[in-house]
C-alpha cells in the first residue's frame, strides 16, 4: 500500500504541474483524502473546511513548546499589551504538518496556511518552517469575527491583504532578529512598504491597529497627510500587486502587457509613499517636529528606493523555481 500511495502522489503531483504550465490556481487550493484508499480532490478552504484525515496526530501535530518560545521571543520586543489581546487565539490552536502537506504546498509555493474556520495552521516543514510558524501564528492571534465579517490585521473582506501580509512579515523578522528580505519567503516588497508607513505613523500606533484589526483606523491615520481615495487606492494597488505577484510564482505563462500594468503598480506605490512622506512633512508645527521628521525621513527615502530590488521581476530573476 505503501508503495502504490507514494505513486500515485508523483503521477498526481505529475498532473498538477502539468495543468500549472497551462492555467494558475487560486493560492487558497489545499488537498483531502477522504479514505484509506486514498482518493484525491481539490477544495478551496473558501467554501470548505479542511481537514487532514487518516493522519496520526503525532506525525501531524507540532509541539506545543514552539508556541511557548513564540510568547517568549514576542515578548522580547513587543508590548504585552498586544499579547493580552491575541493570547487566547493560540493557546489552542492545532498545528499540522505531513509529507503530502509538504509537496502539494511547494508546488503551490505556499510555506504555511492558517484557516480561521477551523483554527488550524499548516506548514510546510520542507520550507523555513520556523518563519512560516511565527507569520501563521501571527495572523491567528489578529483574526476574529464581527459581526459577519472575518478580519485578519488589516485585511479586512477583500482590502488591506498585500498591507497585512507585509506588516505580518516585517514583525516575523523582527521577532526571529532577522534584518534581511529574503525573495525566498515571505512578502519583501510588501515588508518594506509596510516599515515606511510604519516610520511615519510611528510604531506604537502601527502596532496597535495591526492588532486589533483596525484597517479603517490606519486610513484614518494616513488620511492625515493625504486625500483618502489616494490612501484607498494605495491599498488596492498593493493587493493588485500581492495577487499578481504570486499569480506569476505559481504560473509559467507571461504576458507583456503584465510587466507593463505592474510597472505603473509599482511607480504608483512609490509616488504615493514619496506624497505621504511630505505630507507628514507638513504637519510639522516645531522645531522637535521637524528634528524627528528628519531623523524618520531618511530612512523612509532609502527603504522606498530599495523597493525596485524586491519587485516580482526581481524574484522572478533570483528564485529558482
Amino acid at each position: 500500500m505503501k508503495e502504490n500511495y507514494d505513486n500515485y502522489k508523483q503521477e498526481f503531483i505529475y498532473v498538477l504541474r502539468m495543468l500549472n504550465s497551462c492555467f494558475v490556481f487560486p493560492k487558497k487550493f489545499v488537498l483531502m483524502h477522504d479514505n484509506i484508499f486514498l482518493r484525491y480532490k481539490i477544495a478551496n478552504i473558501h467554501e470548505k473546511d479542511f481537514k487532514i484525515r487518516g493522519t496520526k496526530e503525532k506525525d501531524n501535530k507540532f509541539e506545543n513548546k514552539f508556541i511557548s518560545i513564540f510568547i517568549t521571543d514576542f515578548k522580547k520586543h513587543i508590548p504585552d499589551e498586544h499579547l493580552i489581546i491575541g493570547i487566547k487565539n493560540i493557546k489552542p490552536i492545532n498545528c499540522y504538518s505531513d509529507t503530502f502537506i509538504n509537496y502539494l504546498f511547494s508546488l503551490m509555493c505556499i510555506g504555511g496556511l492558517y484557516n480561521g474556520k477551523t483554527h488550524s495552521i499548516f506548514i510546510n516543514t520542507m520550507d523555513k518552517h520556523k518563519e512560516v510558524l511565527y507569520h501563521e501564528l501571527l495572523h491567528a492571534m489578529t483574526s476574529f469575527k464581527c459581526g459577519s465579517l472575518f478580519i485578519s490585521g488589516f485585511s479586512h473582506k477583500n482590502i488591506g491583504y498585500g498591507l497585512n501580509e507585509g506588516y505580518t512579515d516585517l514583525i516575523t523578522n523582527r521577532l526571529l532578529n532577522n534584518s534581511v528580505y529574503d525573495y525566498k519567503i515571505g512578502y519583501p516588497y510588501e515588508s518594506i512598504v509596510s516599515r515606511i508607513i510604519e516610520l511615519i505613523i510611528g510604531k506604537e500606533k502601527m502596532y496597535s491597529l495591526y492588532f486589533k484589526g483596525d484597517l479603517s483606523g490606519l486610513i484614518d491615520t494616513l488620511s492625515q497627510y493625504l486625500h483618502k481615495s489616494d490612501v484607498m487606492n494605495f491599498m488596492i494597488n498593493l493587493d493588485k500587486i500581492n495577487h499578481i505577484s504570486y499569480l506569476r510564482l505559481v504560473s509559467s505563462i507571461k504576458d507583456l502587457n503584465e510587466d507593463t500594468y505592474l510597472n505603473n503598480l509599482y511607480n504608483q506605490i512609490t509616488l504615493f509613499l514619496y506624497k505621504l512622506l511630505s505630507g507628514k512633512f507638513n504637519e510639522c508645527c516645531t522645531f522637535d517636529d521637524i528634528n524627528s521628521y528628519l531623523h524618520i525621513s531618511k530612512e523612509a527615502i532609502n527603504l522606498i528606493q530599495l523597493l525596485s530590488n524586491y519587485t516580482t521581476f526581481e524574484r522572478e530573476k533570483n528564485v529558482i523555481k
